[in-house]
């Protein structure tokens, strides 16, 4: 098959002159030229379908086909939208579909398609010719708020680029800094053309300037007259808008709101007809505004207001004001029966509204007389319930308010027949209410409802013809596991139905009609659920409409579906996902063609944007907390800083690398990393990395030095796959590991080892390890930084094994497996739990390498206890023979976490938690409850966009030793889990 694709058109032209020539003067022309016949089509074009069958009349073999393209279209892709190869026969609709296809793309302006005698068949050629298109849009200038303006940007990128559409684009930025007070700002743009791709990246600098400024503020009455009340208003007004506005920054959202108020404020004295002109005299100089509003009063009318105690007149004007402008046509006789209404529907039933008018004003004298009182409510027909606990469950607000509010009384009625479809009466009607006056000159009254409660209905079983596995699902499983009576309720069958509905839509069936009908049975009614499937739906073509050099193939790889499988929601989420865990694009979209509707094949589009192939993060943080009183002081301040370095997609083939760096009080790591989306042919993430890591052990109780250092140095390789809410991998590699007594402290090597339960003769040997760690991780958190349902689950098993016959007896199985449960109550309290485990599999405790074995205390532990200094604890004895206790660690590792959250105010939040736990060195002979360790404590939140700031305090129920505190502090960002 013979193909050309990505070449300039005029290139193409000349040479296709040239292969005429040559062909004509030796022997004859090439049948790829004679009796050729094109044709161009256009997108939406209407005559698209005419000229193609015009041209195309009856169907031929297909011989050869070949395309050239202007801008990148890959032949993979070029033959996947166009399912046209070599031998087949092609018809007019054929040619149709391919062309619609590529029209998808949104890069081709026009096809050429030419058709021209072979052999045995006939040969096509496509000549696409492409829009240039929008690539990317980059501010400049700004450090702080510049991507709030990208949304004043008319166009996306993919879309073909509009002049027009980018100068108005500019406008409405220039447009928003003076919305903004920012008169003196500067937008400049600068377009860089692509001529081999025929894209364009535009680049904004955004220049604000000083924000002005304003400085005074005017107002005066357009028709200046003598009216002692309008003037007395102007200067009102004059006075509100100084007090809100002058000596503050321009704001344009806040002077209209201003003069929105203003309007109102004049409305309620009788000129509801007025206009506001606001002239703006700006001064660059001294960057100040000056405003001067100018109001016109076009006619008055008064609404004055008598009588009225329950309503005030502001409310009262509100309900004159909602007729709008035409309120001052309407006669004043119906704005009188509008509040008499209003009077009447708040219990007073003998209210009387009087009218009158005058020239300019318009009077209400009212007569609001008694409000009528509930002093009891009867409902006739009640079998099944008592009155009492109808009147209590339903009525409850009516009789504590006493007085008749109709729109109470609504919802009650409301109510009370919801509460009845919920328990089973499906026909349950209120066929009369009726008031009877007790004491007409109290105004007291008793309501009486006349009630059909019809016949109640159990729910029985359920029913799917054709479906029956469903009915094992938790919307038909949890009815079966009650032994009680279920009232067939609507909200019992509306829960199954949308179950249902969304069952079948993820299934791609989103257009299923789910009926059901009821059934008698031996001991309620069966609901039947009749699901008519119209023609399932599956998956046809993605058309990726822009994804700039990335190949075809590598987004095509990620894709979780095929052409031809049945349309399934989560698949498309899934491969959604696993194109934003590359981690090379700024936007990923894909989503249905809602247009193609010609088949049972559901067409997707692609939408990917690369983000910029260099990237450099930096990364500072603190943490704080309470150490033991002997403890040198600042021991407790830890800082990190840090950075990333990133280069994304460098190969083209989706991948990534990145260089990070952190430093921090007692460690340092350094690692490169490099990614890749696939393994060989197998769509799953691919790492390598190289990683230099070390970590000081803080000293011994009175001690100002660390008391060892630990190197971690080597790399890995490792595979990893996301599947719905599982995430598994796998790392192996080679890693050397060391660990050294820090300088000033050489003289305590052997003291050091033996608090520690370390073999000395280990101190300062380099030990090279082969390791093999699959993981699991299953994530169904609602929230990655403030979950508040769901939960988490991590599962890890490392083995360590010597590669040196020297160290053949410190290999080890280090296990860790740890679970997170979250649940809210009342939208404000989130209860939280929180299990770890994790245990080593070795015979000797002093061959592990301290790094590798397990602390409890700290900010994410036991919080009762300072960082790595839960019990059991190493004694050291120093030259003095003095004894201080240090860090030992344990083979065994048991962590209980509880936590409930509470919302306090705005962003506040407030924590109560319980900890518990347990640090087993060699073996678990010999322990007891009394071992147990707690912390029982209390904690502030503060809610940040980079999650929540911190502070905890925790107890201990126990003291172990009379030198460390009873309690121990901690301010860190983040949950303790």
């Amino acid at each position: 098959m013979v193909f050309i694709s990505y070449r300039c058109a005029e290139q193409l032209q000349w040479a296709a002159r040239i292969i005429f020539l040559f062909s004509f003067c030796f022997g004859g022309v090439s049948p790829l030229f004679c009796a050729s016949q094109s044709i161009y089509l256009f997108p939406a074009a209407e005559k698209n379908n005419q000229t193609v069958h015009d041209l195309v009349p009856e169907p031929f073999l297909l011989e050869l086909v070949s395309y050239e393209s202007d801008v990148r279209l890959e032949s993979e892709e070029f033959f996947y939208l166009t399912d046209l190869q070599n031998g087949i026969t092609v018809c007019a609709d054929q040619l149709l579909r391919a062309a619609e296809y590529l029209f998808k793309k949104r890069k081709f302006s026009r096809i050429q398609i030419i058709i021209s005698d072979g052999v045995e068949g006939k040969q096509l050629h496509f000549s696409l010719v492409g829009f240039t298109t929008f690539a990317k849009l980059k501010f400049r200038g700004l450090l702080i708020g510049k991507d709030r303006y990208r949304q004043y940007y008319l166009m996306d990128p993919g879309d073909p680029f509009d002049q027009e559409k980018h100068s108005c684009s500019l406008k409405k930025i220039r447009q928003a800094f003076r919305q903004e007070g920012f008169f003196a700002g500067t937008v400049t743009d600068q377009i860089n053309e692509d001529r081999e791709t025929k894209t364009i990246s535009v680049s904004v600098a955004l220049s604000r300037g000083s924000r002005f400024f304003i400085d005074s503020i005017f107002v005066e009455q357009k028709q200046n007259n003598q009216d002692l009340e309008q003037k007395g208003l102007i200067e009102k007004v004059a006075d509100r808008l100084k007090k809100r506005l002058e000596k503050k920054g321009y704001d344009r959202q806040l002077i209209n709101q201003e003069t929105k108020y203003a309007k109102q404020m004049l409305a309620r004295s009788g000129f509801s007809q007025i206009e506001v002109e606001l002239e703006e005299k700006i001064n660059y100089a001294k960057k100040t505004v000056s405003l001067q509003f100018s109001i016109d009063f076009l006619q008055k009318r008064q609404f004055v207001f008598f009588g009225n105690s329950f309503f005030s007149d502001a409310q009262l004007l509100e309900t004159v004001f909602l007729f709008g402008k035409s309120a001052r046509l309407i006669p004043v006789s119906v704005l009188g029966q509008e509040i008499a209404e209003q009077y009447k529907q708040n219990g007073f039933w003998s209210v009387s509204v009087e009218t009158k008018e005058e020239e300019g004003r318009d009077f209400f004298i009212i007569k609001e007389g008694n409000r009528a009182v509930i002093k009891s409510i009867f409902i006739k027909g009640a079998q099944r319930f008592t009155q009492k606990s109808l009147l209590k469950k339903c009525f409850g607000s009516v009789l504590r308010a006493r007085h008749i509010d109709e729109e109470k009384i609504k919802k009650a009625q409301e109510k009370l027949l919801s509460f009845y479809r919920q328990q089973g009466f499906a026909h349950v009607a209120i066929l009369d209410v009726q008031s009877v006056c007790l004491d007409k000159k109290k105004q007291w009254y008793s309501f009486q409802l006349v009630l059909e409660e019809g016949p109640q209905m159990f729910f029985q079983t359920a029913y799917i013809p054709g479906f029956e596995k469903l009915l094992l699902n938790w919307p038909f499983k949890k009815c079966n596991k009650t032994k009680n009576k279920i009232p067939l309720s609507p909200k019992l069958v509306q829960e199954q139905k949308k179950w249902l509905q969304k069952y079948f839509a993820q299934k791609g069936n989103p257009e299923a009609i789910i009926e059901y009908e009821q059934i008698s049975g031996d001991s309620g009614v069966v609901l039947q659920w009749n699901i008519d499937l119209k023609n399932k739906k599956k998956f046809g073509k993605t058309i990726v409409c822009d994804c700039g050099r990335l190949p075809f193939s590598v987004v095509k790889r990620q894709l979780c579906y095929k052409k031809g499988d049945f349309f399934d929601v989560q698949k498309l989420r899934q491969s959604r996902n696993r194109l934003r865990r590359l981690d090379i694009f700024d936007q990923v979209h894909l989503y249905p063609d809602l247009r193609d509707k010609k088949d049972g094949n559901q067409d997707l589009l692609l939408k990917l944007r690369l983000d910029d192939p260099f990237e450099c993060r930096v990364r500072a943080g603190f943490g704080l907390q309470q150490v033991g009183r002997h403890f040198p002081l600042g021991r407790g301040v830890t800082y990190k800083v840090g950075g990333t370095f990133l280069m994304k997609n460098p190969t083209n083939a989706g991948d990534y690398l990145a260089f990070d760096a952190d430093v921090a009080r007692g460690f340092r790591n350094v690692s490169l990393d490099y990614h890749r989306p696939q393994f060989f042919s197998f769509p799953v993430l691919s790492q390598s990395k190289v990683y230099a890591n070390r970590y000081e052990q803080p000293g011994f109780i009175g001690c100002k030095k660390n008391l060892y250092e630990i190197f971690q140095n080597g790399f890995l390789v490792g595979l990893r796959d996301k599947y719905r809410y599982f995430d598994t991998g796998c790392n192996v590699g080679f890693e050397w590991m060391q660990t050294n007594i820090k300088d000033g402290m050489q003289s305590f090597a052997d003291a050091v080892a033996r608090a520690i339960q370390f073999q000395s003769v280990l101190l300062g040997k380099n030990i090279p390890y082969f390791f093999i760690e699959p993981i699991l991780i299953v994530d169904r958190l609602d929230d990655k930084l403030q979950p508040r349902s769901g939960f988490f689950t991590l599962l890890t098993c490392k083995g360590m094994f010597p590669l040196s016959d020297k160290y053949a007896d410190m290999f080890f199985v280090k296990l860790l497996a740890e679970q997170s449960f979250f649940t809210s109550f009342a939208q404000k309290i989130v209860l939280a739990l929180h299990l770890r485990f994790g245990h080593i599999f070795h015979q000797t405790f002093e061959t592990i390498m301290p790094f590798e074995r397990f602390y409890l205390g700290g900010a994410h532990s036991i919080r009762s206890y300072e960082t790595d200094m839960c019990p059991p604890l190493g004694c050291f004895i120093d030259s003095c023979g003095d004894t201080y206790l240090v860090p030992r660690g344990g083979k065994t590792s048991v962590q209980t976490n509880f936590e409930a959250r509470f919302s306090l105010v705005g962003s506040v939040g407030a924590v109560l938690f319980q900890d518990f736990g347990t640090l087993i060195g060699q073996t678990t002979k010999g322990f007891d409850l009394s071992d147990l360790l707690a912390a029982t404590g209390f904690g502030l939140r503060y809610d940040t966009p980079f999650g929540p700031l911190r502070f905890d305090v925790g107890f201990k129920w126990k003291v172990h030793d009379p030198t460390c505190h009873s309690y121990a502090w901690f301010l860190t960002l983040g949950h303790a889990f």
